[in-house]
């Protein structure tokens, strides 16, 4: 899947491309594959979609504003996509709420980038919260005065980015990126400046570089809590080069032993907050057994954009062929696949009612290529059969899943034989053979951790 990223890496001396005497790689090399395997819009398109940008973050400008003139000791740094309603009707965080619990919610302020909203801080379990969105204008001010009293970085060995751009047929400004990175940088350094964290928290680091790399640079401690698929096939968390250690986090919280990085030098055992929850709580969802009756098997299956309508064909043609098994589409919140352009037959449906989590326990098997619920799914006792498609299945996850749990199919026949001659296994066993990917006893786990570093 990366191997591309890595054979620049290896032909090109791209360590040496540098702007304001710093390397500008760890944050330009992860822009390649995305350019690489997905469709990429048109300009017309990009301009419609900055205006819609800007109009949304203007509507959620003021959410929770009070909270901006407060002292805090740590800052996070999530999004909405991270929250979930659990039994107490609060929505939660699974990645940074119960961490906010205890460190104390009156030392931590929690900005969160809507998608495309937030929700109403009454149903928040942690009041002290703000949106990305207020941010986001101030960067992009800066941005503009920056261009218009034409400041902009001077960039050493910019032809090896032309030569990039050209042998592996990509179309990516290096100059705009490298500007946009710098600018937000040097505004997100100006608001650690003022007010003066001792911690940020963020879950997802390499999609907040700039300010990782602010952060670091103001002798801030810096934390990313894992939130999805990492270790050494992902090129967020790992790299041949020697890349500069200021663009990654301080410490990483991981779900298990096998998710390791060699950017970021200390790792800590976590676990997961919200499938340590499932499991004790089991969700039951009398309408989707009813709907099982009817079958003699059920699967879940979970998409990526990467490869959603290669995905959802795949079903669709083994649905065909196998009329005594229920398919069940589980989107993610924020998904927006339209489903009615496909000719779904009466065996698949799309399940919106509840999320993954609370669906999978509920369904026989877990299908996927490469997302995160592969690894998530054994760990609430489902095992999986994985979709090869275009190889990524097998290159993510076939040294991280035990066959004895996890089962692959490059052609939709492989499939249908898979399904067909699937034996369940007991939950706990499922759990007890995916230990080394999700670690149980999450909370025990994470109070250990705080105590030792903050």
């Amino acid at each position: 899947m990366f191997k591309f990223i890595n054979e620049i890496e290896t032909k090109y001396n791209v360590t040496s491309i540098k702007a304001c005497e710093e390397q500008v790689w760890p944050y330009i090399r992860l822009l390649i594959y995305p350019q690489k395997i997905i469709p990429q819009t048109s300009q017309k398109k990009k301009v419609f979609q900055h205006v819609k940008m800007a109009f949304l973050n203007l509507r959620n400008f003021f959410y929770g504003f009070k909270n901006w003139f407060g002292s805090y000791d740590v800052i996070v740094f999530s999004d909405f996509s991270e929250r979930i309603p659990l039994s107490d009707g609060m929505l939660w965080d699974k990645t940074t709420d119960y961490i906010i619990e205890q460190i104390g919610e009156k030392n931590v302020l929690s900005v969160e980038q809507p998608l495309p909203f937030h929700a109403s801080i009454k149903r928040l379990p942690h009041k002290n919260i703000v949106s990305y969105s207020a941010i986001w204008y101030f960067q992009y001010l800066f941005l503009l005065i920056k261009r218009v009293i034409r400041v902009k970085p001077v960039i050493e060995n910019s032809e090896l980015l032309t030569k990039i751009n050209h042998e592996y047929k990509l179309n990516i400004n290096f100059n705009k990126v490298i500007e946009n990175f710098n600018s937000n940088y040097l505004f997100l350094k100006y608001f650690f400046k003022l007010y003066k964290p001792s911690t940020i928290i963020v879950n997802c680091a390499y999609g907040k570089m700039a300010l990782i790399k602010a952060a670091n640079d103001c002798g801030i401690t810096t934390i990313e809590v894992q939130h999805g698929t990492i270790g050494v096939k992902h090129p967020a968390y790992y790299s041949s080069l020697l890349l500069e250690d200021k663009f990654y986090p301080n410490y990483l919280f991981t779900f298990g032993k096998h998710d390791v990085s060699n950017l970021i030098p200390k790792v800590k055992l976590a676990g997961s907050f919200y499938l340590d929850w499932i499991y004790k709580n089991k969700p039951f969802h009398q309408e989707l057994h009813n709907l099982k009756k009817n079958y003699d098997l059920s699967v879940g299956i979970t998409l990526q954009y990467t490869v959603e309508n290669e995905l959802i064909n795949f079903i669709i043609e083994a649905a065909t062929k196998c009329h005594s098994i229920l398919f069940v589409f589980i989107p993610r919140l924020r998904d927006k696949t339209d489903f009615t352009k496909y000719n779904i037959p009466k065996n698949v449906i799309v399940w919106t009612k509840n999320n993954f989590y609370e669906t999978i326990t509920n369904l026989d098997i877990h299908s996927t290529v490469y997302s995160t619920c592969a690894l998530e799914a054994p760990a609430l006792g489902v095992q999986n059969i994985l979709i090869n498609i275009k190889g990524m299945a097998k290159e993510l996850y076939s040294d991280r899943l035990k066959s004895s749990i996890t089962q692959y199919a490059d052609t939709v026949e492989e499939y249908i034989g898979a399904l067909k001659s699937f034996e369940k296994q007991e939950p706990e066993q499922v759990i007890t053979e995916n230990r080394h990917n999700i670690e149980p006893g999450y909370q025990i786990n994470v109070q250990k951790i705080l105590k030792e570093i903050l």
